[in-house]
């Protein structure tokens, strides 16, 4: 059974298809094709669409309790003229298949629907009709390109329903490439094999095909590429901007606090002929205001450490590990081989978030006391590697609701860390070590140039 939430986020993506539109399901059970055929109908219920559906397996009184168990008042639908449900698909006849029969059905219907002061027609149609009729596959194909048009030349949708355990699957291969909108696992999507009907006919069909695949091919590159630009671009936005609120927290609210800091140690002296209740509340005072001088320090110096671009990538790692063992208790051994001084600062800004944030997953989820880092540059790359000795990588599909709540997950960082490195034309990968879980990272950087003899 799905979820109320997966049901309620299919409904919202149904509730943006639009008029003219032709969708299919390709599911494997008939109380999947069920749920999804409601849905599309609950939608046109409420956007005041007629809706009719013609079923093939299902009956009337099982759509109509399924309809109850969903929330749908079919009954009531049914009385109003709402909802159509036939008694049985009225363009069939036994051992016979006729998809202009079928599309002057649906012609019909629109116009007893707008007669009947509707302004379109939403059609479900359980299409495992045609497996009687022994319908041969280019028929089945011609009426759902004829269905293309249909709904392009008049006021209407359509959902076809297909089991995918009734068909051949060369055949829903075929069928995916007539609907230009798939709802398959309870999410609709937009279909990127889909062929226009035009295309798909004729004996030019196979020569369309590789066309469209190639274009296909060429626009997810186009895409990917934008992508990574894309996230390449946030990236640098992001560093600036921690950065200059560093920059700000450091110069400004930083130096306030130091400040505050002197004036209250200044007042001490003066205080010690107060009462000792006083003394006691001014130096809680003053210990609050170092601490929170300290924080803001840390703070600033975690949003972009200075030594990064003063000393290195080298000093700023030996900080950052010194300043989070202190902070955490996770003893984290630091292992540096090779020119790290001679990284450039895209690749040395990226080494260092990468391992801020694997640490801070290892303080976040890993369980572990102690963790090793070891970054290594030669022959033209980085190689760096961060360990933990904790309760390594579950696989959330495996995992059950508590596991999961103690468990490495893969987040945001993760994905964030990944674009970083592919962004620098290197690879990543995350594995389970065992015990712990082992992160690897190699990127190319530029090699030493030469001197000049």
């Amino acid at each position: 059974m799905k979820s109320q939430r997966e049901n309620q986020r299919l409904l919202a993506q149904l509730g943006q298809v639009k008029l003219h539109d032709h969708l299919c399901v390709i599911c494997d059970s008939r109380q999947e094709e069920l749920s999804a055929a409601l849905s599309f109908i609950r939608v046109g219920l409420e956007q005041r669409q007629r809706c009719i559906y013609i079923t093939a397996e299902n009956t009337r009184a099982s759509v109509v309790a399924a309809a109850r168990r969903q929330g749908i008042d079919a009954e009531s639908a049914l009385k109003k003229g709402t909802l159509i449900l036939p008694a049985r698909a009225p363009y069939w006849e036994p051992g016979s298949f006729d998809a202009d029969g079928v599309i002057r059905y649906w012609v019909r219907a629109v116009r007893e629907a707008k007669k009947a002061g509707f302004a379109s027609l939403r059609i479900v149609a359980e299409m495992t009709w045609v497996k009687t009729c022994r319908a041969a596959n280019e028929e089945l194909i011609d009426l759902e390109t004829k269905a293309n048009e249909f709904v392009r030349k008049h006021d209407a949708l359509a959902l076809c329903l297909y089991n995918n355990r009734r068909f051949p699957k060369a055949l829903t291969l075929n069928l995916m490439r007539t609907h230009p909108l798939v709802i398959y696992n309870g999410l609709v999507f937009n279909n990127p094999y889909f062929i226009p009907p035009a295309e798909f006919r004729g004996r030019n069909a196979p020569e369309a095909l590789i066309k469209h695949y190639l274009e296909n091919l060429k626009d997810r590159e186009q895409t990917t590429q934008a992508l990574r630009e894309l996230s390449a671009s946030i990236f640098r936005l992001q560093d600036e901007e921690r950065r200059r609120i560093a920059r700000e927290l450091h110069d400004t609210t930083g130096q306030n606090l130091v400040g505050l800091v002197m004036s209250l140690a200044s007042l001490k002296q003066s205080i010690a002929r107060l009462d000792p209740t006083v003394r006691r509340k001014f130096s809680g005072i003053l210990r609050i205001a170092r601490q929170a001088a300290r924080e803001l320090s840390t703070l600033s110096f975690l949003l972009h450490p200075p030594l990064l671009e003063e000393a290195g990538l080298a000093e700023a790692l030996r900080w950052f590990v010194r300043g989070l063992s202190d902070r955490s208790g996770i003893k984290v051994a630091l292992h540096l081989q090779g020119g790290t001084e001679r990284l450039p600062r895209e690749p040395q800004m990226a080494l260092f978030r990468i391992v801020q944030e694997a640490l801070h997953n290892v303080q976040r989820h890993s369980g572990s006391k102690r963790a090793e880092v070891r970054l290594q540059v030669e022959d033209g790359q980085a190689v760096l590697e961060v360990r933990d000795f904790g309760r390594g990588l579950w696989l959330r599909k495996r995992a059950s609701a508590k596991d999961k709540k103690e468990s490495h997950v893969l987040g945001v960082g993760i994905t964030g860390m990944r674009e970083r490195v592919r962004h620098l034309g290197g690879e990543m990968q995350l594995t389970s070590a065992r015990p712990g879980a082992l992160l690897r990272v190699i990127v190319p950087v530029p090699k030493k140039e030469e001197k000049a003899a």
